[in-house]
C-alpha cells in the first residue's frame, strides 16, 4: 500500500435500528483496535511532540459517527386477487443508516482494519467502505524540466514577438 494519509468512512445500512447499531458499536470497537496508539510515548501530553515518537496515531478529533435520517417506503397491495378493490393492506419498510469515519498514516494499521472486517460478520446490515488516500506527488527531474522549458520557450517567443 502506499504511505501517507488515509482517510476511512464505513456506512452501514439494514432494516432494523438494532442491528445498525449494533454494528455501529463493533465497528467503533474495531476502528479503536486498529488504530490504536503504539506506545505512550505516542499519547498527546500537551508539550511539543518528540520528533522520535511514533506517527502512527488515531485522529482522536475525525473518528465520528454520523446517524443518517432514516428512509420509509409505504406499500398497498390488493388483498384478494379478483375484484375486492376495497380490501387493501398497507406495508412500511424503514431503512436506517449510519457513517462512521476514522483517518489514520499507517497503511499496516488500514490493512488490520480492512481484514477485521473481513472476518466479522455482521447480521442484517450492509456494509460499505470508502477508502481515500491523501499524498504528495514527486516529479521526476525530466519530466519537471519539460515542463519548465516548455513555460520558458513561451515566454520567449512572447518576448520576441513584441
Amino acid at each position: 500500500m502506499p504511505s501517507g494519509a488515509f482517510s476511512v468512512e464505513i456506512a452501514v445500512q439494514g432494516f432494523e435500528k438494532r442491528y445498525v447499531d449494533m454494528a455501529c458499536n463493533t465497528i467503533d470497537d474495531l476502528v479503536m483496535l486498529a488504530f490504536a496508539p503504539k506506545s505512550y510515548a505516542a499519547l498527546p501530553t500537551g508539550q511539543p511532540p518528540d520528533p522520535h515518537a511514533p506517527v502512527a496515531l488515531s485522529f482522536g478529533a475525525s473518528r465520528r459517527d454520523v446517524k443518517l435520517p432514516w428512509r420509509r417506503t409505504r406499500f398497498t397491495l390488493i388483498r384478494g386477487p379478483h375484484i375486492d378493490k376495497k380490501g387493501m393492506e398497507q406495508f412500511e419498510r424503514r431503512e436506517y443508516k449510519s457513517v462512521l469515519a476514522a483517518a489514520t498514516n499507517d497503511a499496516e494499521e488500514l490493512a488490520r482494519l480492512l481484514e477485521g472486517l473481513k472476518i466479522y460478520q455482521f447480521t442484517g446490515v450492509q456494509l460499505r467502505v470508502d477508502v481515500t488516500s491523501a499524498q504528495t506527488l514527486q516529479l521526476p527531474p525530466d519530466v519537471a524540466w519539460c515542463g519548465a522549458g516548455a513555460a520558458l520557450r513561451g515566454a520567449g517567443r512572447a518576448a520576441g514577438a513584441g
